[in-house]
C-alpha cells in the first residue's frame, strides 16, 4: 500500500504537463524532448547530430555542476573553485595524468566520433550561454562564486576517464600487502593473502572457458627489499584508500527464454557505486528517426559523456559489472642521486619526461611542482614527498587506463547493435575500465564477455612493489581479444556475473588473484535455480532480496561456540536472536544489528592489534579472508592472527562480548527493540551539503531511510562501520524483457541536480522498498502528460 501511495503521488505531482519552445544555433531540425513523470527525457530528433546536440542540453540543464567538478576532479582542477582543501587531491589527479591520456586519446577516435562529441559538446554550450544570459546557473556555481567554462571533446573524455579510476584498485592493494610484510613479517602476511573459497561461484563454469596460449610459469618468489621507505608506502596508502571493505562492484544476470514466462531472455543490471546527490549516472532515451539514420536506445550514461553506457535498443539489452581485473603495477624505481629526471634501467640511466604543472588554488599561491614520467608510468610517490625529485627511491604506477584508447566507439557502436555479433564485434574497440559485459538479445541469446585491456606481465602476479631497474617484471603485452573470457548459451540458462571469480586457475592468463566475496552471486544463482519460468517482476524482486548468505554460511560454527560461554541476561538475549534469526538482513529485525557488530568485533580483534588501526581499516579482501581465516579455525587449523588473538573460541567469545557492549551504549538493554534500520540508513548526500552542514540543510534530500540489506546481500548496501550510513548501492536498477523491451528501472536519489527540482530526490523512496518503475520506451507511454521542450534551429 505504502508503495502505491509513494508512487501515485509522484506521479500526481509530476503530471503537470508543459511546453515550451527555444531556439538553438546548429540545429539541423526540429528536436521534440519529452520529460516523463521522473523527469527523463526522451529525445526525438532526425540525426545523430541533433540528437547528441540536445542530449548535451538536456543533461547540462539538469546536471552541469555535477558534470563540472567530475571534469575538475580527473584533471586536477578542483582547488581553483574549492580552496586549498583540494590541493592535495589536484595534485594526486594530475600526477596520474589521467587528464593526459584523455587528451592523447582525441587522435584515436575516428572522424565520425568526434563529430558525436561536438554535437553533445555544442548542446552543453548552448545551455551555459541560456543559462549565462537569463541568470540560472545552477546554485553551487554562486555559492562557489565561479563560471563553468568552455565544454570541448577533452572534458569528455576526461570525464570519460573518471570509471576507471574508481573501479582500478590494485595500487592500494600493493601498498597495502608491503605495509603489512614491514609490519608483521612475511609469514602472518602470507595468511591474509587473497582467499577466494575453493567451491565459491564462477561466472564461466568450470571447463567452459577456451584455452588461449599460456605465459611462462609466474613466479612465487618474494619482492624482498625493493621498496625500503615505509612512510613512502604508508602515506601513499593514506591518500589512495578508503575502507577496505567498500565493494567496488555490481550485479548482472541473464536469463534465457526457455526460464521465462516472455519465453525471451531477461536481463537484469545494477551497477555498485558511492552513493551520491545527485546519482552518478544520468538517464536518457535517444531517438533518431532519420531517412539515412536510426536510433532508439534508453539507459544511462555518466553526465558529461554522451551516448548510452547501459541500457537497451529494439533488439538487444547489456549490463556491465566490475571485471576486479588488475590491470595496475607499481614499480619501484631507482632515481639518480644528482639528477632527478634520470632513472636506471639495466645497466644505464633513462630519461625520464618531465612535465611543469601549475594548481590554481582558490584564495592562495598557486603550487607549481614537476611530473616525472618514467618508462612504466608517472612517478606517483612524489605526491607525498615534500619536495619533489628528491628521493631516491620513487614508485612509477603503471595503468592501462594511461594509454589512449577510444573507449566510446565501443559504446557508440553498442548503442547500434542488432545481435551478439555486432555486440561483440564493437568490444574490439574498447580498453578501460576492464568490465564484464551482460548481452540478451531478441533472438534468443544471452552472452557475457569480459571486455578491456588486461595485462600480460612476465613475472610476478601484482601483489607488490617489483624492480623497475630489471625487465624482469616488464609487460610484455595485452590478453589477445580473442581469449578474453567469453560465454554464449550456456547450458544452465543463466548467467551470473557479480564481481565473483570469473574464471578457474587452468585459465592461463592472470586477471587477478583479488576477488569479492562469492555471497552475492551464490544467491543470485541460489534463486536462479529455482525450478519456475521468471518474469519481470521476479527479476526486479530479487535485486531487492536481503538474505544475508555470509551469515548462514557462518553461524552454524560461531553459535556453538557462544553456547558453551556464560553471558549475561542481554547477552543472552542477543545469542537468542541469532539462533532464531532467518538471515534476512531486514531493517526492522534486531539479528542484523547483533550480527554485523559481532562481525565486524571479530575481523578487528584478530587482524587490528598487529596491523594497527590505519592498515586495518584499509585492509583489503577483508571479506574473504576473514570468513576463510575463521572457517579454516572452526575446523582446528587456527593460524597466527587467530592464536594471536588467543585462539578461535576466545576470539568468538571476547568479539561476542565487545559487540552487544556496543550495541547496549548506542541502543539501550532492550533487545526488543533493537532495529537494524535504527543504524543503518540510505542517506545520499549533496558534495556540498556533506563539507558545509548549514548549506546541507538546503541542498541535501529531504529524507533520510531506514533500509536493509548489507555488503553482503544481493541488494547491496556497504555501510559506514561507526556511523551505519550507506556508501555504496545501486542507484541504478534495471530489469529487461526482450519479448517486447518492456522493462523496470530507477535511478536514485532522482534525475535532476537541482535541488529545487520535483525530480531531485523523487527516486529515494522508490529505492528504498525496491519498487522500479515502468520504463517508459514507447512513444505513447512517454509522450502521456509529459512536460515538452521543442527545440528549432536557430
Amino acid at each position: 500500500m505504502a508503495k502505491r501511495v509513494s508512487r501515485g503521488l509522484h506521479q500526481r505531482l509530476a503530471r503537470r504537463p508543459s511546453r515550451k519552445i527555444l531556439h538553438l544555433e546548429g540545429l539541423r531540425s526540429k528536436v521534440s524532448i519529452y520529460r516523463d513523470w521522473r523527469g527523463v527525457p526522451h529525445i526525438e530528433a532526425q540525426s545523430l547530430h541533433d540528437v547528441y546536440m540536445a542530449q548535451g542540453y538536456v543533461t547540462a540543464q539538469d546536471r552541469l555542476w555535477q558534470m563540472d567538478m567530475s571534469f575538475r576532479m580527473v584533471s586536477g582542477r578542483l582547488a581553483e573553485v574549492l580552496g586549498a582543501g583540494l590541493e592535495q587531491s589536484d595534485r594526486l589527479f594530475r600526477t596520474l595524468s589521467m587528464h593526459k591520456a584523455a587528451e592523447r586519446s582525441i587522435a584515436a577516435y575516428s572522424a565520425n566520433t568526434l563529430q558525436h562529441l561536438e554535437s553533445y559538446c555544442a548542446g552543453v554550450n548552448a545551455y551555459v550561454a541560456d543559462a549565462k544570459k537569463n541568470g540560472r546557473l545552477p546554485i553551487e556555481f554562486a555559492l562557489l562564486g565561479y563560471e563553468p567554462q568552455e565544454w570541448t571533446p577533452f572534458e569528455v573524455l576526461c570525464i570519460g576517464r573518471l570509471l576507471s579510476y574508481s573501479l582500478s584498485q590494485n595500487m592500494g592493494n600493493e601498498l597495502f600487502h608491503h605495509e603489512v610484510g614491514k609490519r608483521v613479517g612475511e609469514e602472518l602476511r602470507r595468511e591474509i593473502r587473497p582467499a577466494y573459497p575453493e567451491d565459491g561461484p564462477l561466472t564461466i563454469p568450470r571447463g567452459k572457458w577456451q584455452a588461449g596460449v599460456p605465459v611462462g610459469a609466474r613466479s612465487e618468489q618474494e619482492v624482498k627489499g625493493a621498496l625500503e621507505s615505509d612512510a613512502l608506502a604508508e602515506e601513499l596508502l593514506d591518500l589512495l584508500t578508503t575502507a577496505g571493505d567498500v565493494t567496488k562492484g555490481s550485479n548482472g544476470w541473464v536469463v534465457a527464454g526457455e526460464r521465462t514466462v516472455s519465453g525471451k531472455p531477461l536481463l537484469a543490471n545494477d551497477p555498485h557505486i558511492d552513493l551520491q546527490t545527485p546519482s552518478t549516472w544520468y538517464q536518457t532515451h535517444l531517438i533518431v528517426e532519420g531517412e539515412l539514420e536510426k536510433l532508439n536506445v534508453i539507459g544511462v550514461s555518466l553526465p558529461g559523456v554522451p551516448g548510452i553506457l547501459i541500457g537497451h535498443n529494439e533488439q538487444i539489452a547489456w549490463g556491465v559489472t566490475n571485471s576486479r581485473a588488475d590491470v595496475q603495477d607499481l614499480f619501484v624505481e631507482r632515481r639518480h642521486p644528482s639528477d632527478p629526471a634520470q632513472f636506471q634501467y639495466e645497466q644505464h640511466w633513462e630519461h625520464a619526461e618531465v612535465r611543469r604543472e601549475i594548481i590554481r588554488v582558490k584564495g592562495k599561491a598557486d603550487v607549481v611542482f614537476a611530473v616525472y614520467t618514467t618508462r612504466h608510468g608517472p612517478v606517483v610517490s612524489d605526491v607525498i614527498v615534500a619536495e619533489e625529485g628528491q628521493a631516491e627511491e620513487v614508485l612509477a604506477l603503471q595503468w592501462s587506463a594511461l594509454l589512449p584508447s577510444a573507449d566510446l566507439e565501443a559504446f557508440f557502436a553498442i548503442n547500434c547493435a542488432t545481435d551478439w555479433n555486432t555486440f561483440r564485434e564493437a568490444l574490439r574497440e574498447y580498453r578501460s575500465p576492464v568490465l564484464t559485459f551482460l548481452f540478451a538479445g531478441s533472438d534468443g541469446t544471452i552472452a557475457c564477455r569480459v571486455g578491456g585491456s588486461i595485462p600480460i606481465r612476465q613475472d610476478g602476479e601484482g601483489e607488490h612493489p617489483v624492480p623497475g631497474w630489471t625487465n624482469q617484471y616488464e609487460w610484455t603485452g595485452f590478453i589477445p581479444f580473442e581469449e578474453l573470457p567469453e560465454l554464449v548459451n550456456p547450458e544452465s540458462g543463466f548467467i551470473v556475473a557479480a564481481n565473483q571469480q570469473i574464471v578457474e586457475e587452468q585459465y592461463p592468463y592472470l586477471l587477478t588473484r583479488s576477488w569479492d566475496a562469492p555471497y552475492r552471486a551464490w544467491r543470485i544463482e541460489e534463486m536462479l535455480s529455482e525450478e519456475q519460468p521468471f518474469s519481470l517482476q521476479e527479476m526486479s524482486r530479487m535485486q531487492g532480496d536481503i538474505l544475508n548468505l555470509q551469515a548462514r554460511r557462518l553461524l552454524p560454527h560461531l553459535l556453538p561456540v557462544l553456547k558453551r560461554a556464560e553471558w549475561t541476561e542481554v547477552e543472552q538475549r542477543s545469542v537468542r536472536l541469532l539462533e532464531d534469526w532467518n538471515f534476512y538482513d531486514d531493517q526492522d529485525a534486531a539479528a542484523p544489528l547483533v550480527y554485523h557488530f559481532f562481525w565486524w568485533q571479530i575481523s578487528k580483534r584478530m587482524f587490528e592489534p598487529k596491523m594497527g588501526t590505519s592498515l586495518f581499516r584499509k585492509m583489503v579482501d577483508r571479506i574473504n579472508v576473514t570468513d576463510e581465516t575463521l572457517l579454516k579455525a572452526a575446523s582446528g587449523l587456527e593460524n597466527g592472527w587467530v592464536l594471536a588473538a588467543g585462539g578461535f573460541e576466545a576470539l568468538v567469545q571476547e568479539s561476542f562480548k565487545i559487540a552487544v557492549d556496543q550495541l547496549v551504549q548506542k541502543f539501550g538493554e532492550l533487545t526488543s527493540k533493537w532495529r537494524w534500520g535504527a543504524f543503518h540508513r540510505f542517506d545520499p548526500q549533496h558534495p556540498i551539503g556533506r563539507q558545509v552542514s548549514l548549506l546541507g540543510k538546503l541542498i541535501d534530500p529531504r529524507r533520510h531511510f531506514p533500509i536493509g540489506g548489507s555488503n553482503t546481500t544481493v541488494c547491496l548496501m556497504t555501510f559506514q562501520r561507526e556511523s551505519g550510513t550507506v556508501l555504496q548501492a545501486a542507484p541504478w536498477r534495471m530489469v529487461v524483457d526482450l519479448q517486447d523491451m518492456s522493462a523496470l528501472d530507477l535511478n536514485a536519489p532522482g534525475q535532476s541536480g537541482d535541488p529545487l527540482s520535483r525530480w531531485y530526490d523523487d527516486q529515494s523512496g522508490l529505492f528504498v522498498e525496491n519498487s522500479p518503475a515502468s520504463q517508459q520506451f514507447n512513444k505513447e507511454q512517454y509522450r502521456a502528460g509529459a512536460h515538452l521542450l521543442v527545440l528549432h534551429p536557430d
